[in-house]
């Protein structure tokens, strides 16, 4: 089995600004998602508008980018999306439906009300996963990247344990990142073909969603638009398991 990055493609459709009357500072702001955990609360998201320029044709894709509008990890996807990913087991994620807008960045306002897409969005918020025992560490390889002196250090480590220790103890500007990953049972029981590691990096990425190549080919069929190129991660699994 082949894993991949999940990602937004930078050249997508974008968010524009989020209006400036919602309070992004309320207690159930969207801006006080997490990644540990979904919430207890309901949620209260601005009006999503997508921004418009009119030097090119206007358009809508799948994948949205976000501009950093809502904390935590997650994705602003279509309904096409939804539906693909919904035949699949995902970490512990939340749908969000979003009110959403057109807007022309280079126009006077428009009334809201004339500006709808034929497309429901959505704010799928995807929860980390405790990975830490799904790790063969005799078959897995770490580094401490250093982001200010740009270097890496090799990373040993034997077990859950030293991981989680390794990225308690990690240093200003120092992320713990694996080079090849080989999981192990613990991971295939839990059958996810979407999830999300948290504090730990790859080629350079933190915080990374992974997909497998089911879910990968999925939404390559259903010609979903605004993904990035996937990219594909060192993660295996044993033959036994592939």
């Amino acid at each position: 089995m082949k894993f991949y990055i999940l990602n937004v493609d930078a050249n997508a459709a974008h968010r524009y600004l989020v209006p400036g009357d919602y309070d992004r500072r309320a207690p159930n702001a969207q801006t006080s998602l997490i990644w540990e955990h979904l919430p207890d609360y309901e949620p209260i998201f601005s009006d999503l508008l997508i921004g418009e320029d009119y030097t090119d044709a206007f358009f809508l894709t799948d994948f949205l980018v976000d501009s950093g509008a809502i904390r935590g990890q997650g994705f602003l996807v279509s309904e096409k999306v939804k539906t693909v990913l919904q035949e699949f087991t995902l970490c512990p994620h939340r749908y969000y439906p979003l009110r959403s807008f057109r807007i022309n960045e280079d126009a006077p306002p428009t009334p809201l009300t004339e500006l709808r897409p034929d497309m429901q969005y959505y704010y799928l918020q995807l929860v980390a996963v405790p990975y830490y025992d799904w790790v063969d560490y005799t078959r897995s390889s770490f580094y401490v990247r250093n982001s200010r002196k740009r270097e890496n250090r090799p990373l040993h480590l034997s077990n859950a344990e030293a991981l989680r220790e390794a990225i308690a103890q990690s240093g200003r500007g120092e992320y713990v990142h694996f080079e090849h990953l080989t999981l192990t049972e613990a991971y295939h029981s839990t059958s996810l073909d979407v999830f999300f590691l948290l504090d730990i990096g790859f080629n350079g990425g933190f915080n990374e969603v992974f997909m497998t190549e089911r879910v990968q080919q999925a939404l390559q069929q259903a010609g979903v638009t605004g993904m990035a190129f996937p990219e594909p991660v060192n993660i295996t699994l044993p033959a036994r398991l592939a």
